[in-house]
């Protein structure tokens, strides 16, 4: 009987080290647009439900820029704290739209200061920034001498955290975008809390969406037992919305920055007009490719012709019913489709 109980226990301790081991450990740095109602433990919540185990932690503080948090020792003491393999930072809500001296030498200066921490401590880390949204009514910009309505100050967001993802080298979460979108197409949906700019708990919703979405290529599952008071209805909508904003074809929010150097399962290459991918795998494993989200193939080796729309490719390796499938995604980009 001891020997049944020892083999047990050494099996449940084998089984919590595989699933810890494939944990994603994720930090968020940010103030009230990341924290408000937990919305980082309510993704650990969600992800928890569909199959999906994330540990998350958060450096957050109210109103609080990318300058305050740079100059905290705490940040960085949670830098070191793990071995992170994701670091999302979300800058105020209006940092980036201020003047181009403003943003320069601040908002770079210390989004720069905490990311070379980041690479130093954790190379292997996964970094994107979190694209927040506009206000409800726009808002006064002092540079501008002019108000800007929601549309404006959320183009200007958009383009100011790409233009910062290529210059850290970072992706980009695009909730902004996704939050336009479902103004857009369900204006019936209220996102925001009576302040204008802040979210009630379906923003927060909306935020926990697109973040897993970026997180696992693919929408939630579950909808029967969100920690979020959402009707079935405007979950499904809101998860439609988010996938297909942060799956769009035309647009790949600077993944490419996330793209092993080495990659394990594929090999490619180049000839004349076409990428030639090959899976480097052995012939026995069951193979599936899949261009953006739709199946393409199960051969070993497909060639893509690069005027076709092409922006994510995946590469699924199964290699028995017991495990679970091995994935590796690649990005095809303007940049590595130059020789």
């Amino acid at each position: 009987m001891k020997k049944i109980i020892t083999v047990l226990i050494m099996l449940l301790l084998s089984i919590h080290s595989l699933v810890t081991g494939q944990t994603k450990q994720v930090l968020f740095i940010g103030n009230s647009f990341t924290m408000n109602y937990d919305m980082p433990s309510k993704l650990e919540t969600i992800a928890g439900q569909n199959d999906h185990s994330v540990y998350t932690k958060k450096v957050t503080t109210n109103g609080k820029d990318w300058k305050y948090h740079a100059s905290q020792p705490s940040t960085y003491a949670t830098i070191r704290s793990n071995s992170w393999d994701y670091v999302f930072l979300q800058a105020k809500s209006y940092e980036l739209i201020l003047s181009d001296s403003t943003v320069l030498q601040h908002s770079l200066t210390y989004g720069r200061q905490m990311i070379d921490s980041i690479r130093y401590h954790h190379p292997e880390a996964k970094i994107a920034l979190f694209m927040t949204w506009g206000y409800d009514q726009g808002i006064y910009l002092s540079h501008l001498d002019r108000q800007i309505d929601f549309g404006e100050m959320q183009q200007r967001l958009k383009k100011q955290y790409l233009a910062f993802a290529d210059t850290f080298q970072t992706a980009v979460v695009p909730v902004g975008e996704v939050w336009k979108k479902t103004r857009m197409q369900y204006p019936g949906i209220e996102l925001y809390t009576s302040d204008r700019y802040h979210q009630n708990k379906t923003g927060s919703f909306l935020i926990a969406a697109t973040f897993y979405t970026f997180l696992f290529d693919e929408p939630i599952q579950d909808t029967e037992n969100l920690p979020y008071p959402i009707s079935e209805n405007d979950a499904r909508n809101l998860l439609t919305v988010a996938s297909n904003v942060v799956s769009n074809s035309s647009h790949n929010w600077k993944r490419e920055y996330w793209m092993n150097k080495k990659l394990n399962l594929v090999d490619y290459k180049y000839i004349e007009d076409s990428i030639v991918l090959i899976a480097k795998v052995s012939s026995d494993n069951r193979l599936r490719w899949k261009i953006n989200n739709d199946s393409y193939s199960k051969a070993s080796c497909i060639a893509l012709p690069l005027n076709r729309d092409l922006r994510r490719v995946r590469l699924i390796v199964r290699e028995s019913i017991f495990r679970r499938p091995r994935k590796e995604t690649f990005y095809i980009t303007k940049a590595n489709t130059i020789e």
